[in-house]
């Protein structure tokens, strides 16, 4: 049911087929799959998105693998701020791409917290479900697929075909990006500036969701470490 997105169902093959199809260039079949989730499963509200991440919502959730809470801080070294433990340092770049204002992924993907006599930035898109929150463990149901993925298979496979097709890759992600951030402003992009802003997006959404580097792979760029 729509409450428990942990089984496989037709919906989660359909978005495994838009993902696949995607990365195999075979762009037709991955706008036809990608738009079958779109249609069954909205994208959740500026209000409820944070609770996707607490696992108190499975708005636009279409698949996600289900852990169990420990009293134990199993995962904390990994997830919890709260002890400064957090080893997933999120890069300046990356954070520099949100609007840490208005756009409510930023609020729900990291948190500042003190360390020393400054503050540093970590990850917490998996610091602790709902009913543990006071006492994090760094375990939440890992979101497998979801509807903002959907939005993005379909505009980077519209943008890809070109013609016609840019303005449907374009309306997807002007869609996504008034869901996300509050106050936003619709882009007029075409061309390799659309795909980029695309691409963007994608990282801007999918982080820490096990995406980057087959995106990198399958536009053929690369990743400049120093």
């Amino acid at each position: 049911g729509s409450g428990d997105r942990s089984y496989i169902d037709d919906l989660v093959i359909n978005g495994l087929l838009a993902r696949m199809y995607l990365n195999a260039n075979s762009l037709d079949s991955a706008v036809k799959y990608s738009t079958l989730c779109i249609n069954a499963r909205a994208l959740a509200s500026r209000a409820v998105f944070p609770n996707i991440w607490i696992d108190a919502s499975t708005a636009e959730v279409i698949w996600s693998v289900k852990f169990e809470g420990f009293n134990s801080a199993i995962g904390a070294n990994i997830y919890d701020p709260a002890t400064n433990r957090s080893t997933f340092r999120p890069t300046t770049d990356l954070l520099s791409m949100y609007d840490q204002v208005n756009d409510v992924r930023y609020a729900s993907y990291f948190r500042s917290v003190p360390r020393g006599a400054g503050t540093r930035t970590v990850l917490v898109k998996y610091n602790s479900k709902q009913a543990s929150i006071s006492r994090p463990d760094g375990i939440v149901n890992f979101k497998a697929l979801r509807t903002g993925e959907m939005y993005l298979i379909r505009a980077e496979a519209n943008a890809r075909l070109g013609g016609a097709n840019e303005i449907l890759a374009l309306n997807d992600l002007n869609t996504l990006g008034g869901a996300r951030i509050n106050g936003y402003v619709p882009v007029v992009l075409a061309g390799v500036a659309l795909q980029s802003a695309i691409a963007a997006e994608r990282r801007k959404e999918l982080v820490a969701e096990g995406h980057r580097f087959f995106d990198l792979k399958r536009t053929n760029r690369t990743v400049s470490r120093i």
